[in-house]
């Protein structure tokens, strides 16, 4: 047997080292068929404890937070030397870029129905509304006809009318201004009476009223859910009457007759859509509607320039709705 010299000793004394290390050597992870795994790192990764997943820890949210006290500064762990009153370090899970559903994020803004009517419920530069208004004006001729046909015979009844107005508004501020028009249609009723006996006839006289205004208007705004509005201008009025007794083409089967004058208008006005805020989002979305209103309002007028010696004055009152719209 040959003898190994002192260089191949040490050579052979390092080999056997790294092989019986090697026998000892810790498991890498990896994982076999067969082979018996433990899951510890598993479940420490899904209790949030894994120091492989950045951010994750048992708390979602930490501070870490260095104050200044009265009497002595505190350095800034981000500079060295440098003085700062607070230090935080905030850390969560998502710090990489990747934000949790539903987390909030500071830049985030966050909005409602009522805070996007809030914005726009004065915003309309249209206003369409529909009114319904009592007749109980003044009718007045010469002979008494109106008033024993319309008030006073077994068929009469005055059936108010129905207005349709739109405005344009050209200033909003303290106060609102807007110009316009109205049109309406009213109709009345009865039965005629024959002019030697003045007994009551069988005939049925209908007579349609069609307003036509047009309007200047100041609109106060009294709080979010109050306007109070007035208006007035200039009007002419149409007077169609009809007779059943009669065919059509015959003469006196209708009578036409037109009048100028001058209307006024008060109105107060209930916003629906403040109270109701949160259906606007839909009124505004689909038809582009930023406010609608409940009014109850008074409506003055007066003609006096029929061909027939007949006079309609006074006030009457009546109901509707308004929306503004873009």
């Amino acid at each position: 047997m040959m003898l190994l010299s002192g260089k191949k000793k040490t050579s052979l004394l390092i080999f056997l080292v790294l092989i019986l290390s090697s026998i000892h050597a810790e498991d890498a992870g990896q994982y076999l068929g067969d082979q018996k795994k433990d899951f510890s790192e598993i479940e420490a990764i899904e209790s949030g404890e894994s120091a492989f997943v950045p951010g994750a820890s048992k708390d979602l949210e930490k501070e870490i937070t260095e104050f200044k006290n009265d009497d002595e500064e505190a350095d800034s762990f981000h500079v060295p030397g440098s003085k700062a009153e607070k230090a935080e370090i905030k850390s969560s899970i998502g710090g990489f870029g990747v934000t949790m559903p539903f987390n909030k994020r500071e830049n985030y803004l966050e909005t409602n129905n009522r805070d996007i009517f809030k914005n726009i419920y004065r915003k309309g530069t249209w206003a369409l509304s529909f009114s319904y208004i009592s007749d109980d004006y003044e009718i007045t001729d010469s002979r008494g006809i109106y008033r024993k046909t319309f008030e006073q015979s077994s068929g009469a009844n005055r059936y108010g009318g129905v207005q349709l107005g739109m405005d344009r508004y050209f200033y909003r501020g303290f106060f609102d201004f807007a110009y316009g028009f109205n049109l309406g249609m009213g109709m009345s009723k009865g039965k005629g009476s024959f002019s030697t006996s003045q007994s009551e006839s069988d005939t049925t006289f209908t007579l349609w009223s069609l307003p036509l205004d047009f309007s200047l208007t100041m609109e106060l705004p009294l709080g979010r859910f109050l306007n109070l509005a007035v208006s007035g201008g200039p009007s002419a009025m149409g007077l169609y009457q009809n007779r059943d007794d009669k065919e059509s083409g015959e003469k006196y089967k209708y009578r036409r007759q037109v009048s100028p004058g001058y209307f006024a208008t008060a109105k107060l006005k209930i916003s629906l859509g403040n109270i109701f805020s949160s259906s606007m989002f839909n009124l505004f979305s689909d038809y582009k509607i930023t406010n609608y209103y409940l009014n109850v309002m008074m409506r003055h007028q007066t003609y006096e320039n029929f061909q027939d010696e007949i006079s309609i004055s006074g006030s009457s009152i009546g109901a509707g709705f308004t929306f503004d719209y873009l």
